[in-house]
Parts: structure tokens; C-alpha cells; sequence
């Protein structure tokens, strides 16, 4: 029996509930650190805000990258140093950038010449990271549709720093949430050299290389190890940096928390239905779903493992949730094999989802509760 199956039934929680396994995610740091010793970790909160995780990952000396006003209190509020906290969203409010200031957060990121301007006059005399835009083009989640931009605009704006009071620190760029190709760093690697190149012919000297998260982790299908990606992106540095690597920087957050939780949910209805076009097709309704902690699972972006002790055979099965919203459906575009003789009452399991479950539970969607969190060895 696993460890979250056995506190599951040991203590009679109530589902939907996300069960978190803190001595897992220690693990997975300490894992990290091994294999990159020189670098920083900056943990991304985003990925499970949960304080239990937080706690952990303070203890370990991790670092942290705040999306918003709020992270950084929470992660100041158990006992983070403000140096250790990079406001990594941007697009920050000026009264955040403001009150990150006055908490004693020293490092932003910009890909704008707006945003260099904001934080130059309400966070004057910060260090800053420009943000470059990649491809992303073997990630589950591509992220450069809304963040990052060129290679020669970087440049200019690492120039635009020194002009505005900041301290230029260096480059970083995110290749994409379950990147499954670790040579996808090559390419934003190679272009942050050339940067680094050409602001050096200006006398700027950029200590930093944040190479992001997106490190994977097995879903339904096996994925590389850490070790093959760090190993892969350790040779592109030499490559590219033959005389200096700068300081790396690393931001993971599925990699660190996904395979550190599980969910476990209820089956509330298990019923055949009709189409329209008189089309029978099994439906699965659960009480966790796409606004309470799933959706992800709303457009076939992470394939979860579900299990669940029937025996029954396998049946293509549409999943919902519980809202009266239709959007409420998971994995639209196909549809799941479960048992065919799951009923009401059944409780189901849903494999590695520490990450981006309770960070995207709904604060109460149609009256249902949020996502619950229970830990096993909390802090």
C-alpha cells in the first residue's frame, strides 16, 4: 500500500483532498542540488503555495520565484529572507513593485522597456533579470506566447538598465512547463551567450544565467530522468560559455512537487448516457474536477493516472466534475479507460499531482469547497 493510500484510510479525510508527501519533496530538492551544486534553486510557488512546502524547501536554503504581491508575503511570513526572493512576473503592478521594494526584494524580471521604467522609479537601484523569449517547442505547456522577447531587444534593455539606475544581473528564459527535450535549452543558451557578448562590449558584465524551470516528470507515460537533463544542459553551458559559465539559475516547481501529492476523489455518479445521436457513452462524474484543481485536464494538457481498487473492464469513460458548469469536463477530446464497474461512492486515486492542483482549486465555484491539503510528515 502506498503512503498516501495508507493516510488516506487511516485518517478517514474527506475528498477531494490532496495529500502531500513533504519527505518526497526533499527528496527531489535534495536530488536537484546534487546534481547542480553551484546553482541556485528558485523554487516556483506558483507550482503548490502550500506553507508545509514552503516550510521544507526554506529549510533546505532553496530560493524562491514570487508571481505576485502575495507569494512574496507568504513566503516572507515563514521565515524566507527577502534576498532569497525573485519577483519573477513581468507585468507587476507599481504598487507591488513598491511593497516588494520596502519588504527588501532586490531582484526583478523585465522583458519591457515599460516595466524597466517601473521598477526604476519604485524599486530604484534593483537588480534586474531580462527575460528572452523561446520556442518551447517540445513542452506540454509553451510559455513564450506571453512572455519574453528578442534577442536584440534584450540587449537594448540591458543597456537600458544601467541609463535607468538599475543593476543589470543577467538573462533568463523558461523553455516550457514538462519540457521533454532537455536540448530545447540549446538554442536560448546559445542567443544569452550572444547577449552577454554584446553588453560586454559596453563594459557590462552579467553574473547570472536563469535557465527556468520545466524539468518533467512521469504522467501516464515515462519521461527522461533529471540526471540525463542536467547532464545535457551542463555540456550546452561549456559549449556556449567556454571561458566562464555564469552563476545558473534554476526555477522548477513541477519537477519539485508534482510527484509529492496525490489526489484522492469520489465518484458521485456512474451512469450510461444517450447522445443525441443515440450514441451510448459511459460517464464518470467525480467531486474534484476542472475548477477544483484539474484544469489541466480540461484541454488533454496532463494526462493524471487514475486508479481505483474495481476490477471491472476497462471502458472508454468521459470524466466531470461536480459544478453545474459544462465546461466541467475533462479530457474532452478523449476519453479515459476505468472500470466499467465503478459506482457512486468509489473512491479514486489521481497519481502525481502535487503540482498545479491546489495552486488552481477554485476558491468555492457553485458552493463546492476548495481542494483540502493534508500532509504526511508536515513541519
Amino acid at each position: 500500500m502506498s503512503r498516501y493510500k495508507d493516510y488516506f484510510e487511516k485518517n478517514k479525510t474527506t475528498t477531494p483532498c490532496l495529500i502531500l508527501d513533504i519527505s518526497q519533496a526533499k527528496k527531489n530538492f535534495s536530488n536537484l542540488q546534487y546534481l547542480s551544486p553551484l546553482a541556485k534553486i528558485y523554487y516556483a510557488v506558483k507550482a503548490n503555495p502550500s506553507a508545509n512546502i514552503l516550510s521544507c524547501f526554506i529549510e533546505q536554503g532553496a530560493y524562491f520565484d514570487a508571481a505576485s504581491i502575495n507569494e512574496i508575503k507568504l513566503v516572507l511570513s515563514l521565515g524566507c529572507e527577502p534576498n532569497r526572493i525573485c519577483f519573477g512576473n513581468i507585468a507587476k503592478k507599481t504598487e507591488d513593485i513598491q511593497a516588494a521594494y520596502d519588504y527588501g526584494v532586490q531582484l526583478f524580471v523585465a522583458d519591457s522597456k515599460e516595466e524597466l521604467s517601473k521598477i526604476a522609479n519604485y524599486a530604484p537601484g534593483s537588480k534586474v533579470l531580462i527575460r528572452i523569449s523561446t520556442n518551447g517547442a517540445n513542452a506540454v505547456v509553451p510559455l513564450s506566447f506571453k512572455f519574453g522577447c528578442e534577442v536584440d531587444t534584450a540587449v537594448t534593455l540591458v543597456l537600458d538598465s544601467v541609463k535607468m539606475g538599475l543593476k543589470p544581473h543577467g538573462i533568463s528564459f523558461h523553455v516550457g512547463s514538462q519540457q521533454l527535450n532537455p536540448y530545447d535549452w540549446e538554442e536560448p543558451i546559445r542567443e544569452a551567450s550572444f547577449i552577454f557578448q554584446e553588453v560586454s562590449r559596453h563594459g557590462i558584465t552579467l553574473p547570472v544565467l536563469d535557465l527556468g524551470g520545466g524539468f518533467p516528470i512521469d504522467y501516464q507515460k515515462e519521461v527522461p530522468g533529471i540526471k540525463y537533463f542536467i547532464e545535457v544542459i551542463d555540456k550546452l553551458l561549456e559549449t556556449n560559455f567556454p571561458s566562464h559559465i555564469p552563476e545558473i539559475f534554476y526555477e522548477p516547481g513541477r519537477f519539485l512537487v508534482g510527484k509529492a501529492g496525490e489526489i484522492f476523489t469520489q465518484v458521485i455518479l456512474a451512469t450510461d448516457r444517450e447522445n443525441l445521436k443515440g450514441e451510448k457513452r459511459r460517464w464518470v462524474y467525480l467531486d474534484i474536477g476542472v475548477y477544483g484543481g484539474l484544469p489541466q485536464a480540461s484541454d488533454n494538457i496532463i494526462h493524471y493516472s487514475f486508479k481505483t481498487d474495481r476490477t471491472g473492464e476497462m471502458v472508454a469513460t468521459s470524466l466531470a466534475g461536480p459544478t453545474c458548469a459544462s465546461s466541467d469536463i475533462m479530457y474532452k477530446k478523449d476519453h479515459f479507460l476505468l472500470p466499467c464497474d465503478l459506482q457512486s461512492g468509489d473512491i479514486v486515486r489521481i497519481e502525481n499531482t502535487g503540482a498545479y492542483t491546489l495552486s488552481r482549486s477554485s476558491i468555492g465555484f457553485n458552493g463546492f469547497v476548495p481542494l483540502q491539503v493534508y500532509c504526511i510528515d508536515p513541519l
